[in-house]
């Protein structure tokens, strides 16, 4: 019998920063690039908690725009397939 998975990735975590892991990614380009990377490995699902300029945790649609803009734009290496983001709400 053949297994189909479906892998997910959490690259933020909705509080930890830079301070806990210097490779936690914080700034727009920075999740898009990895989601991107984490896609290019087989990820399905990338979900992400968006951060201010600051690197603090961030609700604002802005930023979560930027990223899905930068998915569709090729940037973060998405322009081999499509990945799913989860929000945990549509914009």
């Amino acid at each position: 019998m053949s297994w189909k998975i479906i892998v997910t990735v959490a690259l933020t975590g909705g509080l930890h920063t830079k301070a806990a892991n210097p490779n936690l990614p914080e700034q727009p380009d920075e999740i898009a690039k990895d989601a991107g990377d984490s896609f290019n490995e087989g990820a399905a699902i990338a979900h992400l908690h968006a951060r201010d300029p600051a690197g603090s945790p961030s609700g604002d649609s802005a930023i979560y725009r930027w990223i899905h803009a930068a998915r569709h734009a090729g940037e973060g290496r998405f322009s081999k397939g499509k990945v799913r983001f989860d929000y945990g709400y549509l914009l």
